[in-house]
């Protein structure tokens, strides 16, 4: 699973420039989408109307910090220990999900490791960072 390289397999018969080419127009394609998307069913202009309602019915301002320690404690109880499924059994299921997309969204970099690794190894790279490299 982590030695092979599909796009190297494909590069034997498409250029790799094509292929480079076929993702950056596939990126702006789905960036341009997705604004097209939330233009045209308003849902921008949703959000921020209910954010400056909600802004206006605030009772007191919140700090930096204060904001800072909620996130903090969203991710850990929300997002870390999955809290928004009742079972156990759910909670798992999610979490063992969560880990193998991040392991197939990791996968690339494995890929390319081997080419980036003794580049920076190289003797060379220390002088263009400004040290000796030793």
């Amino acid at each position: 699973m982590f030695t092979n390289n599909p796009f190297a397999e494909l590069s034997a018969y498409i250029a790799p420039g094509v292929i480079q080419t076929f993702i950056v127009v596939m990126f702006i394609l789905v960036v341009a989408g997705t604004i097209i998307d939330v233009i045209h069913k308003k849902s921008g202009k949703y959000f921020f109307e209910n954010w400056q309602k909600s802004k206006s019915k605030a009772n007191k301002q919140v700090g930096g910090g204060e904001v800072a320690s909620m996130a903090v404690k969203t991710l850990a109880s929300e997002v870390l220990m999955s809290s928004e499924f009742c079972t156990a059994r759910r909670r798992i299921a999610h979490l063992i999900g969560c880990m193998v997309l991040l392991l197939m969204l990791l996968r690339p970099l494995s890929w390319y490791s081997n080419i980036l690794l003794p580049l920076l190894r190289r003797p060379t790279s220390g002088r263009l960072c400004g040290t000796s490299g030793r």
